[in-house]
């Protein structure tokens, strides 16, 4: 795969992950607003660069999918416990994640201070929850 050297800005170079489908981890992190910048046969790079204009925010991310070698979901055993993900509002992620055919496991609820719902990558088995930030950020949610 061409090199994909992390975005200005990353906080960190790169979050590498397992999948047992690149389409499909590819498919669900895009319908999140993340694009590809890079992809072979083992390995797919996908970025958000925090300037989504959408209801999507926060800081530039880089995720790099490897193939499993067996190409089945990998076991949740030594993993990433979760991914969360910034977002103005919930109930509007909710609506575009519904439009783009996504399925939410964890449907917005008050959690935290803030409004959580979740999703889960169906390829990697990582369970993503997208996190409202005003109230997150103020310790107000609703």
């Amino acid at each position: 795969m061409k090199s994909a050297p992390s975005a200005p800005g990353d906080p960190f170079c790169r979050l590498c992950l397992k999948t047992g489908d690149l389409d499909v981890s590819e498919a669900f992190f895009e319908m999140l607003g993340m694009t590809q910048v890079a992809r072979d046969d083992k390995q797919v790079c996908l970025r958000f660069d925090g300037k989504d204009g959408g209801v999507l925010e926060g800081v530039p991310t880089t995720l790099v999918f490897s193939k499993t070698e067996d190409g089945q979901r990998p076991t949740r055993s030594g993993v990433l416990d979760h991914l969360a993900i910034c977002t103005v509002s919930v109930d509007e992620a909710a609506e575009m994640v519904r439009a783009a055919g996504g399925t939410i496991v964890k449907e917005p609820v008050p959690m935290f201070g803030t409004r959580i719902m979740g999703l889960e990558d169906p390829a990697s088995g990582l369970p993503v929850y997208l996190v409202e930030t005003a109230g997150f950020q103020a310790g107000t949610g609703a």
